[in-house]
This record gives structure tokens, C-alpha cells and sequence, in this order.
């Protein structure tokens, strides 16, 4: 009967979320997950480092992990495959007995609480013992004679035992004395949820296997000499020798010379298992009423035999759960969260491929990309890798187009803005273009060196009046409105429109000011920024050109000189001036620390990076060249481009979606490109879809964004959320989790594992259950593996 070749499979359990209050649902997640045990599986809670661990064990079996997997579900656990514990190391093993005599409660485990059972064993248990239950389904003869002495004995017909997914079970301990087994068997069956039987606590040892043998010696012995007194040869003589060898034997036992029940035991406990519950081998006397009999005589009642081995108990399938159940606070250790299983619709081939789920890769729909994707997760939880694996997949599919429906090619125009300030993202973002083999343009807004950037406020066909009104709503945009009320909107417009129209030649003519700068540095002089002399002098040379050529009304030059009056006019007083600039004067002043990327002698459009479908990096962080902007500056910067993005989006991709074409926008930190207003992003959310424009954002928790922001990605058509640790967030994800109905606690979000991530999304637009996914990590795979697994061949 050895079993340390027989080859057993654990499964560890961790609390996911505490466990369902609904007495009749908990009885009935118990008895499903009973339904697929192989016999001799065992629950197991084991003190180890201070900290209990809880195991399902089982013989090698086919569905055992989806058996493990309902039985967590049923105790609110999450299961991870692990190495089965070793029982056979405590000293000393005892198992529970039916104690004759006893009698059977009502009790029918309804609104018990098997957390007391864990709480039991943790008061109980020292480092090394542990406490198991192992099962198996019960036969017919089985259940009927259970029923007929039940029946006989107990006064009410509603009981545990009696339910369809009752089962036969067995109890052992391991301890590190007879005192302490012994013990502990009493203080985790009186805390067992309905179970009412009287036991007795027998501890298995070599003095108890050998014993016995002992008693046989002594009896026969015993018998021996009386037929030798009798003179009844030769029976004196064999009874006398069945002593001596039983008495043999016995001794044998104790030296460790043959093997005991013990050691047939120990090696059940080698492989993680206690015993399978042992059947009884002869029909067992049924119960008698008391009565007449045909002669008669009155006949007493008896109570018949217990209808099962005496180690095997008939329970309702809580019990045995709840030996294992994960839920004794800070002994169970860390709360973790159950897999969740995906829906087959996402195990299909519909796009990028994100992790893992139930031993399964599990897909997001590219048709559904439109709606939006947001990651949300503490820093170091792995969002911005995830994002980067998602630009990998789209420069994949926009190299090598793929037939997954959605898929647009080379018609996909890609902008990833990089605004964390370490440059990483940046470089990892080329790395997976460059993987893909798919072209890209990069642009370092902090490199001073780099000749070439964008021209976020081109003309196209503008007056300066309609660029500079441009320029300051985007000012606004950053600032906030209240930052920039109508007063200095006006101002900011009239200064910024005679900046547009600043030549070299009109600068030349001014000592101090340079002669290839940008507007926003010519703005800045006539804020008076560098003085009001400065700005005096650069008023009066605008004027004088407009003078020379002769501009008329309608004229952009003419417009714009005449639109410095309020502050350059002759008859403004120096303090009117200055309090028409005071307000506006600090909005461009701070845009002075990114000259070097306003005066870049080459700049490229908006409209061309995103008509001609290109892959554009955007860093606001630090340069490879070493050069960075600080914060305040790079967040203002970040805020600038996604809004002229914004606007040119809307003037060049009208009807891109019912065209094929598409401009997807990634950013691994939303708050930096969300600026002031809720306006940009609630427009990707609700009007975005038909200039073909699909979002894939990320953020460390929603609480850092502007309320409307917020409730703006958070209706994004895909939430990715890892681990969080606030209340308040852990909450608000909970709430859109369990909006279909479905069980969500907050344990679920905030004991995430690193690199696991609770996803909920739609297909088709039509949402899908939430579920749990293993995120590899990507960035190792990237190049022909990831592309393998993506499903692009070469």
C-alpha cells in the first residue's frame, strides 16, 4: 500500500476576498466543488514560518486543477500550483474515532461561520503540525445504512450528513507530541460547523501496532497453558507457539523491524495525503425498536452498529472545505485574488494577445479598439510595459498587416508620448517599432542639439489673428480658465499675433533680442518680459515696417500692429502697461525654458506626421543627448502638444473611420497630457470614433485626475487594472466591476500579485465578464517570439 511513488498534485490557497456571508450559497459553492474530488484528496492547513498554509492535495488526476480551482472559488481563494507538503515530519500522528454512544444533533450547518474552524487550528497549531481532512463519495450501501441508523437515533430529519453532496471524511493531525494531537483533534472537531458526534482521539505509534500482537501473545500463551492442564495435546503446544510468534512479532514492530501501521501511514503523509477514509468490511447491525417479539417477550431497543469504519465520518461537504478555508487574517497569510475565468469570446484570435488566463492566452478585440483602453496600476506594476507591448502589436500589424478583423495596416498613423521624464518609454517604444521592422520618427522636445521638431501651431492657411487665437486657447488649456481669464485672453492674443508676424528683419533693428527666434520669444519681449524698453522698441519697429510696405486693414501685419494699441499705443500710460501685461506675462515666460524647441529651424506639421500615417515618439523627458527640461515645463509642454494634436486630429481625419484609417495615441502617464481641462479626453471618449482615433492611456490611480477625466477613461471600453492599495480606488474599481452582476470584493484589487492584472472589456460593444490575466513579460519576447506569438509570420 506504499503510495511515496503514487504522484499527487497540491494546489496552495490564498485569501482572495472574504468569504460569502449567504449561508445557502456557501453550502451550495461547497457541494459543486465536491462533485469532481478523486478519493483520497485531502485539505490540509499546515503551520509553517509562523504563518498558516493551506493545501488541497490529490492523486494525480485530469481535471484536478479545475477541481482546485472551483474548491478556492468556493472558499473565496485564489489557487497557485505548489510542492505538496510533507506531513510525515511530525513526530507524532493521530486520527479522530467515533466514540460509541454518541448521539446525532439537527444541526444543519446553516449560518455557521467556518472561519472558527481556521481559527481554531490557528490557536492551536505549533510550528510543523498541521491538521487534515481527507474524502471520497460515499457508496449506496453506504448512505443507506447511514440513514437507517441516523434515522433511528436522532430527532429531527434535517441534518448535514443527509444532503446529496455529503461525503465520507477523515480526519488526522500531526503534532509534535501525543498531548498536543490529541489536542488538537478536540479543538478542530467541536469547531467543525454541525459536526455533533462524540470521538476519541487515539494517536498512532509503534506501541499501538505492536500492542496488538502482545495481546494475542498473552492470550494464546494463556490458552496454551490451560490445554496443557488439560491434557489437551497438541493444542498446548500450537497455542504456546502462536504466542511465541505473535509475541516475535510484536517485538520486531517496536525495534522497526517490520513495518506498523504507522509506517504504512507516514507514507501517505509523504506525498501530501492523510488516508483515504477505510470502508467497513461487514454489514453492520441495524437499529431495533423496542417491542414484543413472536413468543411474546419484549424486545429492548438498540442503538445497531455505526454504520461506517469507525475513522470515517458522513459530513456535509463544508467541512471538509473548511479545514482548508484561507481565512484567519495575517496567519493566512497575504490576501490574494482568485482566477477569474475569461470568456471563450476572448480566447480567440481578435487581436493583441495579453497573458495568460486558466493555462490559456486570452485576446483584445482590434474592431472594439476604438472605445478606448485604460491601465491603471501603482508605479512598478508593469502598465507602461504592457502599453509598450501593445505598440509592438500595432507596429507588427502595421509592417506585416494581419487578418484579424479591424486590422487597418500601413493605414495607421501611431503617437506615443512619452511624458514620465526618464526617457525610457521613448526608448522602448523604438526598440519594439524597431522589432517590427516598422519606421518611426522620434523627437526629443529637451534636446537642445536636434535641428528638426513639429510646428504644433502651423498656419494652414490661417490669418495671424485665427493662429494666435489658436495658441492661446491651448495657453488655456494648460493654465486652466480661471488662469487665463478675458482680459489677458485678449491680451495674450493681441501680443501673440504681432510675434507671428516678427521677422529677422524687424528684429535685426532691435539691439538685444535675437533675430531667428521663435514667436513665443517675441511674445515674450512685448510682455515685457525682458523689460519694457525691449518690448517699446520691438512695437515701434513692427509699426515701422507696417509704415514702409504700406499694409492695409485685412493685411496680417497691419492687423497685428494695430492690434498692440492697448499696450504700445503712444498714450498709454507706463502704469496702464504694466497692469494689462502683470496677468498674462508669466504664461509665455515659463514656455521660455522650451526656446530651443520653438526657434528649431526645421519643424514638420501635424498634419503631415498624421495624414501620411506616420509612427511618431514624442519624449518630454530627458534627451539622449543628456538634456532635460524640469517638470513644471515638461508638464506644460506634454499638455501642448496632446491639445494641438487634439485640434489638428479633428481638421484632417474627418471620416477616417468608415475610410479604414486609424490614429491610435498612447501615454503611460495621463495626468501630464490631460492639462487643465477635461475637454481633449472626454472628446476621445465620446466623439473621437469617427476621425478613427483609438486611445490607449495609463495612469497610477484615478484619484490623480481631474474628476471629469476621470469619469471620462474610466468609461473606456477596456479597464486593465493592477494591484491597488487606496480604499477609495480600490472601491470605485470594485463598483464598476461587479456592474453586471458579477463577484467582486475589494480583496480582489488590492491583493493582486505583481504582474497580474484584473481586466473587464467588450466585444462586439458588448461588454464581457471581468477576469484575472498573468502578464509576461513581453519586452523579453520582443522580436521573432513576440511576433510568434501574435500570430505574425515572417
Amino acid at each position: 500500500m506504499s503510495l511515496r511513488s503514487t504522484s499527487t498534485t497540491a494546489f496552495r490557497f490564498t485569501k482572495a476576498s472574504a468569504i460569502d456571508p449567504n449561508p445557502a450559497t456557501l453550502v451550495a459553492k461547497a457541494g459543486s466543488a465536491l462533485r469532481t474530488v478523486v478519493a483520497g484528496a485531502t485539505f490540509v492547513t499546515v503551520r509553517e514560518d509562523g504563518g498558516l498554509a493551506h493545501y488541497f492535495v490529490s492523486p494525480e488526476d485530469g481535471a484536478v486543477k479545475q477541481t482546485a480551482f472551483g474548491i478556492a472559488h468556493a472558499v473565496s481563494a485564489h489557487s497557485e500550483k505548489a510542492d505538496p507538503p510533507d506531513l510525515a515530519a511530525a513526530r507524532v500522528v493521530g486520527r479522530l474515532s467515533f466514540k460509541r454512544g454518541s448521539g446525532i444533533g439537527v444541526n444543519t450547518q446553516a449560518g455557521a461561520e467556518i472561519t472558527t474552524v481556521v481559527d481554531a487550528i490557528a490557536g492551536t497549531l505549533r510550528d510543523g503540525e498541521w491538521v487534515g481532512m481527507s474524502v471520497r463519495e460515499p457508496s449506496r450501501s453506504e448512505r443507506n445504512w447511514h440513514a437507517t441508523w441516523r434515522g433511528a437515533r436522532a430527532a429531527s430529519g434535517v441534518h448535514h450528513s443527509v444532503t446529496t453532496n455529503s461525503v465520507v471524511a477523515c480526519m488526522w493531525v500531526g503534532a509534535h507530541d501525543k498531548d498536543g494531537a490529541r489536542n488538537l483533534l478536540r479543538r478542530v472537531s467541536s469547531s467543525l460547523p454541525g459536526f455533533d458526534l462524540r470521538t476519541k482521539e487515539p494517536v498512532l505509534t509503534a506501541t499501538s501496532s505492536a500492542a496488538p500482537f502482545f495481546l494475542a501473545a498473552v492470550f494464546a500463551a494463556g490458552a496454551g497453558f490451560v490445554a496443557n492442564t488439560l491434557e489437551l495435546d497438541p493444542w498446548g503446544g500450537v497455542a504456546i507457539g502462536v504466542g511465541g510468534v505473535c509475541a516475535v512479532v510484536g517485538g520486531l514492530i517496536l525495534s522497526g523491524h517490520v513495518r506498523s501501521r504507522l509506517s504504512w501511514t507516514r507514507d501517505y503523509l509523504a506525498t501530501g495525503l492523510v488516508p483515504t477514509p477505510r470502508r467497513k468490511l461487514i454489514r453492520p447491525t441495524p437499529p431495533r425498536a423496542a417491542g414484543i417479539d413472536a413468543k411474546g417477550q419484549p424486545v429492548q431497543a438498540t442503538d445497531g452498529d455505526y454504520p461506517l469504519h469507525s475513522t470515517a465520518f458522513l459530513v456535509g461537504a463544508i467541512l471538509p472545505l473548511s479545514i482548508a478555508a484561507p481565512h484567519s487574517g495575517a496567519q493566512s497569510g497575504v490576501a490574494s485574488t482568485r482566477t477569474r475565468v475569461a470568456p471563450a469570446s476572448l480566447r480567440e484570435r481578435i487581436g493583441p494577445d495579453i497573458g495568460v488566463n486558466d493555462g490559456q492566452p486570452v485576446y483584445l478585440s482590434t474592431v472594439d479598439a476604438w472605445q478606448g483602453i485604460i491601465c491603471l496600476g501603482e508605479a512598478g506594476s508593469g502598465k507602461s510595459a504592457l502599453l509598450q507591448a501593445l505598440w509592438g502589436y500595432a507596429a507588427l500589424d502595421k509592417a506585416h498587416p494581419s487578418p484579424v478583423h479591424g486590422s487597418v495596416g500601413a493605414n495607421h498613423t501611431m503617437i506615443s508620448l512619452d511624458t514620465k521624464g526618464d526617457g525610457i518609454s521613448a526608448r522602448e517604444y523604438a526598440a519594439w517599432s524597431d522589432a517590427a521592422d516598422s519606421r518611426y520618427v522620434r523627437f526629443d522636445v529637451a534636446d537642445r542639439t536636434s535641428p528638426i521638431g513639429i510646428d504644433l501651431f502651423p498656419a494652414e492657411g490661417r490669418t495671424v489673428e485665427a493662429q494666435a487665437r489658436h495658441i492661446v486657447a491651448a495657453l488655456k488649456y494648460v493654465y486652466g480658465e480661471t488662469s487665463i481669464g478675458p482680459e489677458s485672453f485678449d491680451t495674450l492674443r493681441r501680443l501673440l499675433a504681432a510675434a507671428l508676424v516678427v521677422t529677422p528683419d524687424v528684429a535685426s533693428q532691435v539691439p538685444g533680442i535675437a533675430a531667428d527666434a521663435s514667436p513665443f520669444y517675441y511674445a515674450n519681449v512685448l510682455l515685457a518680459n525682458r523689460g519694457i524698453e525691449l518690448g517699446i522698441e520691438l512695437a515701434v519697429a513692427l509699426r515701422e515696417k507696417m509704415l514702409r510696405s504700406k499694409a492695409e486693414p485685412g493685411n496680417d501685419l497691419y492687423d497685428a500692429v494695430e492690434g498692440l494699441a492697448p499696450a504700445y499705443d503712444p498714450k498709454v500710460t507706463q502704469a496702464q502697461r504694466s497692469q494689462l501685461l502683470k496677468a498674462p506675462r508669466t504664461k509665455v515666460a515659463a514656455l521660455m525654458a522650451a526656446e530651443t524647441w520653438w526657434a528649431r529651424p526645421q519643424k514638420v506639421a501635424w498634419s503631415r506626421l498624421i495624414t501620411e500615417h506616420h509612427c511618431v515618439i514624442i519624449n518630454t523627458g530627458v534627451a539622449p543627448s543628456g538634456d532635460s527640461m524640469d517638470d513644471e515645463i515638461a508638464a506644460q509642454m506634454s499638455s501642448l502638444i496632446m491639445y494641438t494634436l487634439h485640434e489638428s486630429i479633428k481638421r484632417h481625419c474627418v471620416g477616417w473611420f468608415e475610410q479604414g484609417k486609424v490614429l491610435s495615441i498612447y501615454a503611460d502617464e495621463l495626468k501630464q497630457i490631460a492639462g487643465t481641462s477635461a475637454d481633449v479626453v472626454a472628446w476621445i471618449r465620446n466623439d473621437a470614433r469617427s476621425f478613427g482615433v483609438r486611445a490607449v492611456f495609463a495612469t497610477q490611480y484615478p484619484e490623480q485626475l481631474e474628476q471629469a477625466v476621470r469619469d471620462a477613461v474610466m468609461g473606456f471600453g477596456t479597464l486593465i487594472a493592477y494591484a491597488q492599495s487606496n480604499p477609495e480606488i480600490v472601491a470605485t474599481l470594485v463598483k464598476r466591476l461587479i456592474i453586471d452582476g458579477s463577484d467582486w470584493e475589494p480583496a480582489d484589487v488590492s491583493g493582486l500579485p505583481r504582474y497580474q492584472a484584473i481586466v473587464k472589456t467588450k466585444v462586439e460593444q458588448t461588454a464581457q465578464g471581468a477576469f484575472t490575466v498573468d502578464i509576461p513579460n513581453f519586452g523579453a519576447l520582443r522580436g521573432p517570439g513576440f511576433a510568434a506569438r501574435q500570430g505574425f509570420t515572417a
